[in-house]
């Protein structure tokens, strides 16, 4: 089999048929690991799974995926915006 990882517009061109960038390709693999890092700010990723190398026998495929990433913000800029989101004011 093999993984890909696509962005929203990318996986647009890879459904009708067309090659396309991909922030990971795994090559013809039967396990793996996926490290991969994305740009910074929002977006829709697929991570597609491709399994046609032999089509007269049946297969299964089982994935475990976790996303981890990394804030921009400072943790303490988070805990003062939401001391006053919620009104109270921050500790000296």
């Amino acid at each position: 089999m093999e993984a890909f990882l696509v962005t929203d517009e990318a996986f647009a061109a890879w459904q009708s048929g067309y090659s396309t960038d991909t922030f990971y390709e795994s090559g013809k693999t039967s396990q793996g690991e996926i490290n991969a890092a994305l740009p910074s700010g929002g977006g829709a990723y697929y991570l597609l799974f491709k399994n046609n190398s032999s089509l007269r026998t049946g297969k299964e495929v089982h994935a475990g995926v976790s996303l981890h990433y990394n804030r921009w913000f400072p943790e303490w800029l988070l805990r003062l915006r939401e001391q006053l989101w919620r009104g109270v004011q921050p500790l000296a």
